[in-house]
């Protein structure tokens, strides 16, 4: 009875674990799991793998039980082999298979749902591509700083952000690098392409743009523009020169940028700054 128990409880351990650590959803959550959570989690689903080995053992009762070829062979290996415990490993044999076969047709349906709703602008990108991609959202996803996912969303949209940090530097960027597929999903850094700079004031913490990286904006326009295969190698060149990489934890705030917002905000914060002035003043 202790080795069918043991044998079931192995069965359905490894079934489950196969499955979660494979799985594009799951095998990023799994490292979050501890003790009874992680035990309870491959409980659940291994049962269902080990219900249905249970379904498919029975069906093929005739090439298991004790006179098959199969269970003599297992008896010629194991001389002391009950029918019982043959059972108890078929069946978690089986139940593993299954949740092997099980996770790359789950995975498979997930990249191609996510190609088929993701739209990109390039049709040459390749499946490993996609996979990758899809790697790196089912990260983002399990990861519970809000900070942190939407540095992945500005990542992936391509955005331009405003960045402030502790020292109250600011910069308005683009991020270059962040999250690759083997990356942990408590990633520690970001690489940006800054476009402006500048800090934001100690009294009152409003922003003010000092720096204004020229070279920056023009090899960003030659990339948008998909110039010659020449000038975008030297757009490249340009931007990994100015590249800036910043820890995480240094980063107080992140939002999305526009010129023409700020720039409109900029004047209005400026004409209620002569106001209050002139007021003390008087």
């Amino acid at each position: 009875m202790i080795k069918g128990t043991l044998l079931l409880l192995v069965g359905v351990g490894l079934a489950d674990y196969i499955y979660l650590s494979m799985s594009l959803k799951w095998k990023f959550r799994l490292p979050t799991y501890q003790g009874h959570h992680l035990f309870y989690r491959i409980l659940q689903r291994g049962l269902w793998f080990f219900s249905a080995a249970i379904i498919i053992y029975v069906v093929a009762w005739p090439f298991t039980s004790n006179k098959s070829s199969l269970f003599v062979k297992f008896e010629f290996v194991f001389p002391n082999l009950t029918q019982v415990e043959f059972n108890f490993i078929i069946i978690s044999l089986n139940s593993i298979i299954l949740s092997y076969v099980c996770v790359l047709i789950t995975n498979e349906l997930r990249l191609w749902k996510y190609i088929a709703l993701e739209v990109y602008e390039n049709d040459s990108r390749i499946r490993s591509d996609y996979l990758e991609d899809l790697n790196i959202q089912w990260k983002r996803d399990c990861v519970d700083s809000v900070l942190v996912r939407n540095i992945y969303d500005s990542a992936k949209t391509g955005c331009s952000i405003l960045i402030t940090l502790k020292n109250r530097k600011s910069y308005v960027c683009i991020i270059s690098q962040f999250m690759q597929e083997n990356d942990s999903p408590e990633h520690k850094e970001i690489t940006i392409y800054p476009m402006r700079s500048g800090y934001r004031d100690e009294s009152d913490l409003s922003l003010e743009l000092i720096t204004n990286y020229k070279q920056v904006n023009e090899a960003l326009r030659v990339l948008l523009k998909r110039k010659e295969e020449t000038q975008i190698i030297e757009a490249l060149s340009v931007l990994n020169s100015y590249a800036i990489t910043i820890k995480i934890e240094d980063i107080v705030s992140l939002s999305r940028f526009d010129f023409k917002h700020y720039k409109k905000f900029k004047e209005e914060e400026n004409t209620r700054r002569e106001q209050i002035q002139g007021v003390r003043n008087n």
